[in-house]
């Protein structure tokens, strides 16, 4: 079991392994999402450990603080980090063609957030938090059918599902309130 349901209308994610009758149970019974009690934690102490390997290392991490590709030996100066993450999320975000289905976007917001939330990604809490609020609230990033040729099939995806985060790309509001909590 992945996590513990409450009243079958709100779903705790955890770090447990998710399985197909898992999903199944969260298809039929249109749970909302929170984060289980120690999952924050865990969130935390993983970008606490990514922060302190980034500000006191010279170390090349790729992506984190290098290009990618041809460029990824090459170190990028801390004040231009976080233009970096923008720039890259922007230019992976190239899509044509019909947009994905609505539920297999809420699957897309559903098991990023699980996988996110296994402390390893060295994501902040508050993307992860986010992202719940896209999956309760039904707005769903405008994901197309078809991504760019020259990057990996899985980037431009998940770049146009993140874009929303920082104020760009479409969504698609389903208007909707969330369970309330007990």
């Amino acid at each position: 079991m992945i996590t513990t349901i409450i009243d079958k209308s709100i779903l705790f994610i955890a770090q447990d392994w998710l399985d197909i009758d898992n999903l199944q149970q969260i298809s039929i019974h249109k749970l909302d999402l929170t984060l289980s009690e120690a999952t924050p934690n865990r969130i935390n102490n993983c970008r606490d450990f990514l922060d302190q390997k980034l500000n006191n290392s010279e170390c090349l991490f790729y992506v984190l603080n290098t290009g990618s590709g041809f460029v990824q030996n090459i170190a990028i100066d801390k004040t231009q980090i976080a233009k970096l993450k923008y720039n890259l999320l922007q230019s992976h975000a190239y899509g044509i063609g019909d947009g994905v289905p609505h539920e297999i976007v809420k699957w897309m917001l559903f098991l990023k957030i699980q996988s996110l939330s296994c402390r390893y990604s060295g994501v902040h809490l508050q993307t992860v938090q986010r992202l719940i609020d896209f999956y309760n609230y039904d707005i769903t990033p405008v994901i197309y059918a078809n991504g760019s040729p020259g990057a990996s099939g899985y980037l431009s995806p998940l770049s146009h599902l993140a874009l929303p985060l920082i104020g760009l790309g479409e969504v698609i509001l389903i208007k909707k309130e969330p369970q309330k909590k007990s």
